[in-house]
């Protein structure tokens, strides 16, 4: 059973199939690229979806969740489609330290990610924080040009997981674009530059919508030396738990 963010994907999704051929739906949404209408394109099979019954959720190895072709220009956009009328969506679910992505493709701002989730559990240990902490809050306590070295970090990582990959792997259709469905229709974001990605990103930033915790689930029982700068023991529920996956998630504007 498909939870209520996953079915405001599939919303979205028939929305823009609904809608391919009107005209004026795709110039609202796509500006003047949409004024010859778009095609609905499956990202796992690259074909055409002929109808609404073919619709289906692309798996976690896609971070677009739809291709679109604007007809008028012959550009394709990958949006990540996520639905703003339900539970904030997450941008990282639950990974800890040694996963792949961390250690290849983020391994070089990885020791700025430890600092602050360094600075995270010793907050938590003493009870100064929450589990869930929003992320701003966190980087207002670097300062200069090491603070802006920490914070392009986290930028880094949030373009990384909202639109290239997971902590396993890259994506086999990276996103290039942001969709969100508010229940009843859709808005674009084009970022289909790097510029773009890390311009939204730091929006986003800046509105202080990101939350981050560091969590025991998906930890696995053996805990290595690669994931120890993150892991934490938490007895407060009178069970000792030790926590070191990172989850992230976007808050509501």
């Amino acid at each position: 059973m498909p939870n209520k963010g996953e079915k405001g994907e599939d919303l979205a999704i028939g929305e823009c199939f609904m809608n391919k051929n009107n005209i004026d739906w795709c110039v609202a949404t796509f500006g003047e690229a949409g004024e010859e209408g778009i095609e609905v394109i499956d990202p796992k099979t690259n074909k055409p979806i002929a109808t609404k019954e073919d619709i289906q959720k692309a798996s976690s190895l896609y971070k677009a969740d739809i291709k679109l072709q604007l007809l008028k220009t012959g550009e394709y956009l990958a949006p990540s489609i996520k639905a703003i009328n339900c539970a904030p969506p997450a941008v990282l679910n639950h990974t800890h330290r040694a996963a792949k992505a961390f250690q290849n493709e983020l391994q070089v701002i990885l020791p700025y990610l430890d600092e602050v989730l360094s600075y995270y559990k010793e907050r938590r240990m003493i009870g100064a924080c929450n589990e869930d902490v929003k992320l701003l809050d966190l980087l207002k306590n670097f300062h200069g040009q090491h603070g802006q070295e920490v914070r392009d970090a986290w930028v880094k990582t949030l373009v990384y997981f909202s639109f290239e990959g997971t902590g396993s792997k890259c994506s086999r259709c990276p996103a290039n674009s942001m969709m969100m469905w508010d229940g009843s229709d859709v808005s674009f974001i084009d970022c289909r530059t790097q510029e773009q990605k890390e311009n939204y990103i730091k929006d986003l930033l800046d509105q202080d919508l990101y939350k981050i915790s560091l969590r025991n689930k998906a930890m696995p029982q053996t805990i290595t030396e690669t994931m120890l700068p993150w892991v934490y023991e938490d007895a407060s529920e009178d069970v000792i738990k030790y926590k070191g996956a990172l989850h992230i998630r976007l808050l509501k504007k």
